[in-house]
């Protein structure tokens, strides 16, 4: 979740470094607030620059110059996150792969509750407002 009290919003904000998993969730917002346009009609880039970044820092790919900026920043904050873990820094090599593990897990949750999060604040209720001007889809309002 990304509400993490004002004085850790003051140190992630001047440090750019995230020590927790609230932090990271945090950080991120504030990198796609200040490199993409925040609304309904962006959800997808949103979406996108998440899975990119999260699909390169998990899978230990390098980043090329031409992907988008909110990449590469968003990329960068889940580096910086394991870099700055340390169990995974003074930890053995069987440890190791072991945290390396936790720490994949623990970027793939920030992203996908970053991603409930922004459907949650923006997509639904958009979508309750169309859906009340234009009515339901059958889709939905056969499901029993």
């Amino acid at each position: 979740m990304p509400y993490i009290t004002q004085e850790d919003r003051k140190r992630v904000d001047e440090t750019k470094v995230a020590k927790t998993q609230g932090e990271l969730n945090y950080l991120i917002h504030t990198i796609l607030e200040k490199r993409l346009k925040v609304s309904y009609s962006t959800l997808n880039d949103l979406i996108g620059a998440l899975d990119e970044a999260l699909d390169a820092t998990i899978n230990f790919k390098t980043l090329i110059e031409n992907q988008p900026q909110v990449v590469r920043d968003i990329h960068h904050a889940m580096v910086s996150y394991i870099e700055h873990d340390a169990k995974y820094s003074i930890a053995t090599n069987e440890e190791s792969e072991k945290r390396a593990a936790e720490l994949s897990t623990e970027l793939k949750g920030v992203a996908r509750c970053i991603q409930l999060e922004i459907y949650r604040r923006i997509a639904a209720p958009y979508e309750e407002k169309k859906k009340e001007e234009n009515g339901d889809i059958s889709f939905y309002s056969n499901a029993k």
